[in-house]
């Protein structure tokens, strides 16, 4: 066994990892889309935005898609 044989992971390693990176970042953008379906106002008023003009609007439209592409990732095998 060489040097550089001993420092690699395996590949199934490399991937369980990356899947499980995948799952999480799925997830993280499920939760921000319910949040910015749920509570458009108190999201704009934390990020700066109007809270009373068209942002909330804005911001439920993006949490729907966000939930959408988040299940796209998820749904990914």
């Amino acid at each position: 066994m060489n040097e550089i044989s001993r420092v690699r992971t395996p590949a199934s390693e490399t991937e369980a990892d990356a899947t499980g990176l995948i799952r999480g970042l799925g997830w993280l953008g499920v939760a921000l889309g319910i949040t910015e379906l749920t509570m458009p106002r108190l999201l704009a008023s934390a990020i700066g935005v109007d809270r009373d003009g068209a942002g909330p609007a804005v911001l439920r439209a993006m949490g729907v898609r966000e939930i959408a592409s988040s299940a796209a990732v998820l749904a990914q095998p």
